[in-house]
């Protein structure tokens, strides 16, 4: 039986630290119905609970999320996409990280990529927001772009991200799924 899971790593340069292992929630987000993407009953708020506060005892303290992991209505029904109403993991996870302080977490999450132009500065910074809001936190530590939007140059994206770093709401910044070319465009943003 595992007892801990191990010390501490640094990801990238610029300081942040978190676990080896880290637990991506996507499956206690994302539902189709009354079951999750396995077939099994979605995930109730006290299975939540007790995972995170058992992943943290173990030293896993590393969360990811996204506002995408949700019911499977959201994603369908534009009109619900995003609506608090529906199970997603965000919402999922506030209580957890109640239950175990935010200091013992490490919380990223990313800007979803569901609608046209999410790479535009006001979709980036409002996603940001609505995002603290679901899992109850002033600060996310990392904020990253779950796929980058083709139609909005990374440069605007990563302007609205070193706004959200100057107005304290997150820590940060990561791009997934990006070329080398597109990383160091949005390394140069000052």
């Amino acid at each position: 039986m595992v007892t801990h899971i191990g010390s501490p790593i640094t990801l990238g340069s610029q300081g942040l630290t978190c676990g080896p292992q880290g637990f991506g929630a996507m499956s206690i987000g994302l539902t189709m119905g009354s079951n999750d993407l396995y077939g099994k009953p979605s995930v109730k708020q006290d299975d939540v609970n007790t995972l995170v506060a058992r992943m943290v005892e173990l030293g896993c303290n590393h969360i990811d999320t996204a506002q995408i992991y949700q019911s499977a209505v959201g994603l369908m029904v534009p009109c619900c996409y995003g609506c608090s109403y529906l199970q997603n993991s965000e919402s999922l996870l506030k209580q957890a990280i109640q239950n175990v302080g935010r200091n013992k977490v490490v919380i990223a999450t990313k800007v979803s990529g569901m609608k046209k132009n999410f790479g535009a500065k006001a979709h980036v910074k409002k996603t940001c927001y609505e995002s603290c809001a679901r899992m109850g936190v002033d600060c996310i530590d990392l904020y990253y772009m779950h796929r980058i939007d083709q139609d909005v140059p990374i440069e605007v994206s990563m302007m609205a991200m070193k706004e959200l770093i100057a107005d304290g709401k997150i820590k940060y910044v990561g791009l997934s799924e990006a070329s080398s070319a597109t990383i160091r465009r949005a390394h140069a943003v000052q």
